[in-house]
């Protein structure tokens, strides 16, 4: 399962220390079949709390430094994509957080191909004391529970193939033949499998800059006028 050496392994118990980009990289992919993950709540700003009825900083470390959205939201994709790769088709997943992280780990996994099954509210006996008193006291944590999406991305791909075929037999829409300076390429039937497989592109790579403001506007607007120009065309 792990090709490096365990910082601590005896039975059934092992543990690592590293790195979790490093050690992931050593790992076989669908091994897992429950992951707990507990990701940095990036909180360390320079701030104080109390623990202990003292007076301590809430920093932690450099993991766990304040990251601007962007930057955070990168990260949780990051480590989440590598959860998916390693979880077996059948596992879950629970990720536990607070209101400054959870949201983008929950949009983070839905991007990744996982369905959200429970939120869990987890209630803290002893939360940190409100010192502010500007806000409600913190004492709660959210736990996310999901597992891979596998049957609905199976199932919107067929969806996306059969519409294809509508829009080909029924539609009219074909690339039957491509002329660049004079010179003219014709298909034949070929044209039909390259127009269901020119739909599906079309299709899927707005998928891929899904969340990307202005970008898939851009984009659609491109193929809506190469589908007009091959209309005008034929």
């Amino acid at each position: 399962m792990y090709e490096r050496n365990y910082y601590f392994d005896e039975k059934d118990f092992k543990l690592i220390n590293d790195d979790v980009f490093e050690a992931t990289k050593h790992m076989q992919e669908k091994t897992f079949d429950m992951i707990f993950a507990d990701p940095p709540y990036f909180l360390s700003n320079n701030g104080i709390t109390c623990s202990g009825g003292k007076m301590v900083s809430v920093n932690k470390g450099e993991w766990d430094k304040e990251l601007s959205l962007q930057e955070k939201h990168e990260f949780n994709r990051k480590w989440i994509k590598e959860c998916y790769r390693l979880l077996k088709d059948e596992g879950t997943i629970w990720i536990s957080g607070t209101l400054h992280n959870i949201y983008s780990i929950g949009m983070a996994l839905e991007e990744e191909g996982f369905k959200i099954i429970n939120n869990i509210t987890w209630q803290k006996t002893n939360p940190p004391p409100n010192l502010a008193c500007k806000t409600f006291t913190h004492s709660t944590e959210t736990v996310l529970w999901a597992r891979k999406d596998i049957k609905k991305a199976k199932y919107k791909l067929i969806g996306q193939f059969m519409a294809s075929i509508i829009v080909v037999f029924y539609g009219g829409l074909l690339l039957k033949d491509i002329s660049f300076f004079g010179f003219n390429m014709s298909f034949n039937w070929v044209s039909y499998p390259l127009t269901i497989l020119f739909i599906l592109g079309c299709i899927n790579c707005l998928n891929l800059i899904d969340g990307l403001d202005g970008l898939a506007s851009g984009i659609c607007l491109i193929i809506l006028v190469v589908i007009a120009s091959l209309s005008v065309i034929s």
